[in-house]
C-alpha cells in the first residue's frame, strides 16, 4: 500500500513537471525570436502546456477526462504530424528540390496514414470507440515516423550541413525519445496486457519529461549555425540536382550534370588557390636589338 501510494505521488509529479517544462521551452523560444521559424512547435508546445494542466484537473472525473483526453489527442496528433512536415522545410531549406519532393512524400503519407485509421475505425469492434481507435493508430504511425525522422537525421544530419547540436536535431530527438518509449510500451503491452500498467504509465510521463528537458537543453544552448564548409554544401547539392533530374526529366538533358561539374571544378580550383600561393611572373626574354 505505501509503495502504490509513492508511485501514485511520482506520476503527479511527472505529470505537473511536463507544463511546467513545456512552458519553459515556449517561453525560450519567444524570447529568442524563433517561434516565427518554428511556428507548428511553438504551437505545440502552448497547446501541450493547456491540455495537460486541464486534464489534470479533469482526471478525477472518469467520463470528463475521457471525452477531453480524445478530443486533445486527436489535435496533437494532427499538430505532431505538421512538425515534422516543418523539419522536413527547415532541413531542406537550402535544397528545393529535395524541399519539394519531401513536402509531395510527406503529402502522400499523410494521406495513407489518414486512410488507414480510418479504416481500423470503421472496422473496430462494436466495443471499441471508432473515434477512439482512429486517433490510436494514427499517434502509432505518427510515432513510427518519428523514430524514421531522428534515424534519418542521425545518418544524413551532416550531409545536410548541419551538426548534432543543431536546433533541428534536438526537436527531432526529443521526439524520437518519445516515440520510441511509446512503440516500446505498446509492443510490450500486446504480450503482458495491462499487468503493471501504473509501471508503463511512468515510464511514458518519464519519457514525455525527458524529451521536453532535451528541447529546453537545445534551446537554450547556443546551438551553432549551419554547418557552411565547401564540400558540405557540395554534397547536398549533388542530391538536389539528382532530384531534379527526376522530377523535371523534361529540362536539357545532362543540364544539371554540367551544372554538378562546374561547382565541382569550382571547389576544386578554390582548394588548389588557397594550398598552393600565386608564382611570380615570369620574365620575359629580351628581344632583339634591346
Amino acid at each position: 500500500m505505501p509503495s502504490s501510494r509513492v508511485l501514485t505521488g511520482l506520476y503527479y509529479v511527472l505529470w505537473l513537471a511536463a507544463p511546467l517544462l513545456q512552458l519553459g521551452v515556449a517561453v525560450v523560444l519567444r524570447r529568442r525570436k524563433l517561434d516565427k521559424e518554428f511556428p507548428f512547435f511553438f504551437k505545440y508546445l502552448i497547446f501541450q502546456t493547456a491540455t495537460n494542466l486541464l486534464l489534470f484537473v479533469l482526471s478525477f472525473n472518469y467520463r470528463a477526462y475521457f471525452y477531453a483526453y480524445w478530443s486533445f489527442q486527436t489535435v496533437t496528433t494532427a499538430l505532431e504530424f505538421a512538425i515534422i512536415y516543418e523539419i522536413f522545410g527547415q532541413l531542406f531549406r537550402p535544397y528545393p528540390y529535395l524541399r519539394d519532393f519531401a513536402r509531395v512524400l510527406l503529402r502522400w503519407i499523410g494521406s495513407l496514414l489518414l486512410l488507414v485509421a480510418v479504416l481500423f475505425a470503421v472496422s473496430a469492434s462494436p466495443q471499441e470507440t471508432p473515434v477512439v481507435v482512429a486517433v490510436l493508430w494514427a499517434e502509432r504511425s505518427i510515432r513510427l515516423v518519428q523514430c524514421g525522422l531522428l534515424f534519418f537525421l542521425l545518418w544524413f544530419c551532416s550531409y545536410l550541413g548541419i551538426t548534432r547540436r543543431h536546433y533541428l536535431f534536438g526537436v527531432a530527438l526529443g521526439f524520437g525519445t518519445l516515440a520510441s518509449a511509446d512503440l516500446v510500451t505498446i509492443a510490450t503491452r500486446m504480450v503482458t496486457g495491462y499487468i503493471g500498467d501504473t509501471a508503463f504509465n511512468l515510464i511514458l510521463m518519464s519519457a514525455a519529461d525527458w524529451a521536453v528537458a532535451i528541447w529546453l537543453f537545445y534551446f537554450l544552448s547556443r546551438a551553432p549555425a549551419s554547418l557552411l564548409r565547401q564540400a558540405t554544401v557540395v554534397s547536398g547539392q549533388k542530391w538536389d540536382y539528382g532530384v531534379a533530374e527526376l522530377l523535371y526529366p523534361q529540362t536539357e538533358p545532362g543540364l544539371l550534370s554540367r551544372i554538378d561539374k562546374m561547382v565541382e571544378n569550382a571547389f576544386a580550383q578554390s582548394q588548389h588557390k588557397v594550398k598552393s600561393p600565386e608564382s611570380p611572373p615570369a620574365l620575359q626574354p629580351p628581344t632583339a636589338g634591346q
